[in-house]
């Protein structure tokens, strides 16, 4: 009698983007986070490898965590190529007055990174990788692709940039793509609007959170409010992220609110202007490149009258496993961004059982149900966050009532275990397509 298909245990690489990394059971970034969270189930079926940016100049480093193989490529040659091709660019916009706002920024090129992309995608050929999982940077799908001729490549966008670099560049580079996920339906659409012929390619996979580890605390369940009440941020201090809007907004909140608390984890450092605002048609967006040319962080600590300096505290950077804590003491949280393509934090937040106020952009709506598990709010608008921040503050009933609905969505939406299957079903169906491997 048969007993059904049987599951091919598959090789999979993922390929570090370089903006965070993993040094198991620590990962530091968003991407890192998901990509840790992902492998650690998927690796249950398969056998996995992650291959990051090493801390030494010459010597490839392995480890062996939790059944995942973890290798660390040499950085020298990747900083020598990017040092080498930042000044070439330089010189020639010099020289041609190149406007360097364009739709092939530095980011952009073949050359950058490259010397990552060739020892990854080597080390990935010498594996037998049958799936090479490749954050962002479409500049190493064709490098993945010579030499893994028979692997398939899923390229996993956590921004617009396919839909906002140039798009023949972007034509030539996704023609070797066996599948391509989007953190969000906004992210997947707009690629769509582009290269509608990809529609048979295009996943939409979610950030998630541990639902295990963020829980709702014992403060958000009882009936007299906790005090002080506290408003919780967690992203990096960038102009993108909005944290000038909340402060503003919170000179508002602290008159309505006298016990009212603002807590800022995070650390300090703006991604580049051109990762985000150059290429962005949001008026709300551009409008942020004064902000990128100086010292945020202090424009933010600026912002912050004396008298409600003591109200204010930025945490830092905390490890990703010891945020549970800010989450457990948190009355409210909330996520200003004007730019952002699908909010890890707001989805750890719901999981910790707390109502959410954010700003209406990207694909956050797809992450908070409004006026259910949170408030969605205009973006850009300081007056917009500090009326829903008040709106939950002052009451405790629809507070708990937002509090339990956010924890039910996360549980059905949102954990590891679910976005795990999610990817298994995309690499099953970008082998499917090409043939079984």
């Amino acid at each position: 009698m048969s007993e059904g298909p049987v599951k091919m245990k598959r090789r999979v690489a993922f390929l570090s983007q370089g903006l965070g990394r993993i040094v198991p059971p620590k990962a530091h970034g968003s991407i890192a986070t998901w990509t840790y969270e992902t492998a650690k189930r998927l690796s249950r079926e398969h056998s996995l490898m992650l291959i990051e940016f090493g801390e030494r100049r010459f010597a490839t480093t392995r480890n062996v965590h939790e059944g995942i193989s973890y290798l660390y490529v040499p950085t020298v040659i990747n900083r020598i190529i990017n040092a080498v091709h930042t000044r070439v660019l330089d010189l020639w916009r010099r020289i041609s007055h190149a406007n360097p706002q364009t739709l092939r920024p530095a980011y952009a090129s073949t050359l950058h990174n490259l010397g990552f992309a060739v020892q990854a995608a080597w080390h990935a050929r010498k594996w037998h990788a049958d799936v090479i999982h490749v954050h962002n940077f479409s500049q190493f799908v064709p490098i993945v692709r010579a030499l893994n001729p028979s692997a398939r490549i899923v390229l996993h966008m956590n921004c617009e940039w396919l839909s906002q670099l140039d798009p023949k560049m972007i034509a030539r580079r996704i023609k070797s793509v066996d599948a391509i996920i989007g953190c969000s339906g906004h992210i997947v659409n707009k690629v769509l609007a582009r290269f509608p012929y990809l529609r048979q390619k295009c996943h939409v996979v979610f950030n998630g959170s541990d639902v295990e580890h963020f829980v709702p605390s014992m403060e958000a369940v009882v009936a007299n409010p906790p005090d002080p009440l506290r408003i919780l941020f967690v992203g990096r201090i960038s102009p993108e992220k909005g944290l000038h809007l909340l402060v503003d907004a919170f000179k508002t909140v602290a008159q309505n609110a006298p016990t009212a608390c603002l807590d800022v984890v995070g650390g300090a450092g703006s991604l580049p202007a051109d990762y985000i605002v150059s290429l962005s048609d949001d008026p709300n967006v551009r409008g942020l490149e004064s902000f990128y040319r100086g010292d945020y962080f202090a424009e933010i600590q600026g912002r912050i009258p004396d008298h409600l300096k003591e109200r204010v505290k930025f945490h830092g950077n905390v490890a990703h496993r010891d945020l549970a804590e800010h989450y457990a003491r948190a009355t409210v949280f909330v996520n200003s961004s004007l730019s952002d393509a699908f909010p890890l934090t707001v989805v750890e937040a719901m999981a910790a059982g707390l109502p959410i106020v954010a700003s209406a952009v990207g694909g956050v709506p797809e992450a908070v149900a409004h006026e259910t598990t949170g408030f969605l709010v205009k973006p850009n608008s300081s007056d917009a966050l500090a009326s829903s921040l008040c709106d939950l503050l002052n009451d405790s009933s629809l507070r708990r009532r937002m509090a339990v609905a956010a924890r039910e969505r996360a549980l059905s939406l949102f954990s590891w275990n679910a976005i795990a299957g999610q990817v298994a079903r995309v690499h099953d169906q970008a082998a499917a397509v090409n043939g079984t491997k």
